[in-house]
């Protein structure tokens, strides 16, 4: 799941879902003045979750999970 970092008041809710990507963003979020709830999900990917703009809830039995090497975000 992508959205664009110049579009805002963009609302992604996903409820009850799996998002699997073998090697890049499982979600990638950078859109300002926005709304990401992931509830009761799994997201995996080698980067499972990257946000950059907006507001992010996480809850439920939800899973993030990262397969990617480790590394320090860069600006």
């Amino acid at each position: 799941i992508v959205t664009h970092g110049t579009v805002t008041g963009v609302t992604v809710d996903l409820v009850d879902s799996s998002v699997t990507a073998a090697n890049g963003f499982g979600i990638y979020f950078p859109s300002e003045k926005s709304t990401l709830t992931v509830q009761d999900s799994d997201v995996t990917g080698g980067t499972a979750l990257g946000v950059k703009g907006g507001t992010v809830t996480v809850s439920g039995d939800s899973v993030i999970h990262g397969t990617g090497a480790k590394a320090e975000p860069s600006e």
